[in-house]
């Protein structure tokens, strides 16, 4: 989700939901991650009433993960990491090179590390 408040109540801003509401009303449980979370009353200052795609009583928790989407997009908030995306394509060819990948990126110990080693990346460092 773009923007969610901290009761659950979810919003989602971009063109294609992904079915991302009936997996979170099918689920048992529902975690939500969303780009910012803000004051429910602020919701409207984001986008129309016809955004908030899911109600809070669907969702058991909401975390604020920004980039959270990373590679893909999130839509407005970012589009696709085509480059990231094409490395990451690359690894998958060679076992050396994916478990490099597998351990800067997706082991790494938090999202914020995540985002520090992509960051890296794209500087070129």
């Amino acid at each position: 989700m773009n923007r969610a408040d901290a009761g659950g109540n979810g919003q989602f801003l971009g063109p294609d939901l992904y079915f991302d509401d009936l997996f979170a009303m099918a689920a048992k449980r529902t975690f939500m991650s969303c780009e910012k979370v803000i004051p429910t009353e602020n919701f409207l200052n984001e986008g129309s009433v016809h955004t908030l795609k899911i109600p809070r009583i669907f969702v058991d928790g909401v975390i604020e993960a920004p980039m959270g989407a990373h590679f893909t997009e999130c839509l407005p908030d970012y589009s696709r990491d085509e480059a990231f995306q094409k490395m990451y394509a690359a690894t998958a060819a060679d076992k050396e090179l994916w478990d490099i990948f597998n351990e800067k990126y997706l082991q790494a110990g938090s999202h914020e590390e995540y985002l520090a080693a992509v960051n890296s990346w794209e500087q070129g460092l």
